[in-house]
């Protein structure tokens, strides 16, 4: 006779397999990556901020790559670990969530360094909070749909 309750058995079931969370996270991790280089590198052009373009590419993604695999797995592991005990397991969630958590690095990004802006710094720093919110959106999004399986794509 089995004792577990079957709402737990059903959160067990909606679990996302370890190999399927990390497939994601790294996905994740570039898109973070890709999204960040764009605003930080190329968009601030039109802006007229000058943001070292090209020269300032390699060295940028090379430590970026390190800190958007180390983000996304700090952060978003755990997260998507309480996604699925929650039953918030469709991409839809996943964006949502992403979004939320895109909105908190974004806001303690602009704190952080809120002091030594100017005042056209400090413009582009709300474009650059906006911008945070629509990378963890599709980030979660993309690490979520890349990492269904096919029984969760069937019940969808």
């Amino acid at each position: 006779m089995d004792s577990t309750p079957p709402d737990q058995t059903e959160a067990a079931a909606q679990q996302t397999p370890h190999a399927l969370k990390v497939r994601g996270l790294m996905l994740a991790a570039l898109i973070a990556l890709g999204m960040s280089a764009l605003k930080d590198l190329f968009l601030p052009a039109f802006f007229h901020f000058d943001s070292g373009g090209a020269a300032a590419a390699g060295p940028y993604i090379i430590f970026g790559l390190g800190v958007a695999i180390a983000l996304a797995f700090l952060v978003g592991y755990p997260l998507w670990t309480f996604a699925d005990n929650n039953g918030l397991s469709t991409p839809i969630h996943a964006a949502i969530l992403g979004a939320a958590l895109g909105a908190l690095i974004g806001l303690a990004h602009a704190a952080f360094f809120r002091d030594a802006l100017t005042t056209e710094a400090r413009t582009f720093t709300i474009f650059s909070v906006l911008w945070t919110i629509l990378a963890g959106a599709i980030c979660g999004f993309a690490a979520r749909t890349v990492a269904r399986t096919p029984k969760q794509k069937a019940r969808e």
